[in-house]
């Protein structure tokens, strides 16, 4: 792993209090990442080639799985990136250089330097990207947050680790985006 498993540290009074990557720590024990993510079905019959899709995923395990699956999927323009920031960066680039923007923003919630949440509102204020969907997929997701994610803007939320659903979303999207050509 690039990073290994520890995320962070705090020192807390007198104890120094390791933050560890869990999602890295299963997969180093279970090696994981070695099982084969299936293709999720595309019922819809859409181009997902045509599909831009990023990235904001702080987990490079995560990272891996999500790449995997959509890959396999079809979705042959794929970028991601390790947390919000870097993200919102690469918007700001493409929007310079008049670079095609994302269709689809998949987003994690709590990354380092901009968290997801912060993203989906930077987008989806900004003229110029809001267009772009915007996908919370997160563990932190729950009735009670639920609506933080609608305050932001966001197109659809979902729990970790249901990625299909993420797919099966971008799918409709893409379907109705194409329906007027």
């Amino acid at each position: 792993h690039s990073h290994g498993a520890v995320t962070g540290m705090a020192e807390i009074g007198e104890e120094l209090i390791m933050m560890l990557d869990f999602e890295s720590i299963h997969e180093m024990i279970t090696c994981d990442h070695s099982r084969a993510k299936p293709a999720v079905d595309n019922a819809l019959n859409v181009d997902r080639s045509q599909c831009k899709v990023w990235l904001a995923e702080d987990s490079s395990f995560i990272r891996a799985s999500i790449e995997q699956m959509l890959t396999v999927s079809g979705f042959e323009q794929f970028t991601a990136f390790s947390n919000g920031q870097e993200a919102w960066d690469a918007f700001a680039l493409a929007l310079e250089s008049g670079d095609k923007l994302p269709d689809v923003l998949i987003s994690d919630i709590e990354m380092p330097q901009m968290d997801g949440l912060h993203l989906c509102k930077r987008v989806k204020a900004n003229p110029d990207t809001a267009r772009t969907k915007v996908v919370l997929y997160s563990s932190l997701i729950t009735a009670e947050t639920r609506h933080k994610g609608n305050e932001v803007g966001a197109d659809e939320q979902f729990n970790k680790p249901r990625l299909e659903n993420v797919v099966r979303t971008s799918d409709q999207w893409i379907a109705e985006s194409t329906a007027g050509d």
